[in-house]
């Protein structure tokens, strides 16, 4: 960058004025981006959690199966917060599935 008669300090201070988060971060874009970004940190955060549960509770119940079906499978992706929200509420769904296969698993293995 030095070649074309721009040196790192001036590009720094080019890109910290031209950035849209940095020369306007009280406008409601911004404070809507960042409020966003919090959701879908906390969507994951939830959605790690009930992955987490799921496999505990097929890991209690092996070698038999719970019956209950995988989800959110498939390639890589990046998700929109409805689809963030969207998977959170299938994982809550399949794990309070989960849960209730597991109580009566048990229950009828103690019955045997």
């Amino acid at each position: 960058m030095a070649s074309a008669g721009i040196s790192a300090g001036t590009l720094s201070q080019t890109m910290s004025v031209t950035s849209p988060l940095r020369s306007q971060p009280n406008s409601p874009s911004v404070s809507q981006d960042v409020s966003e970004l919090a959701a879908k940190a906390e969507l994951r955060r939830q959605i790690g959690e009930l992955d987490a549960t799921l496999c505990e509770l097929r890991a209690d119940a092996h070698p038999t199966p719970l019956g209950i079906a995988s989800i959110g499978g498939g390639p890589a992706r990046l998700l929109s917060l409805d689809q963030l929200e969207s998977l959170r509420d299938q994982l809550a769904s399949a794990a309070e599935d989960a849960r209730a296969a597991l109580t009566q698993l048990r229950a009828s293995q103690e019955e045997a």
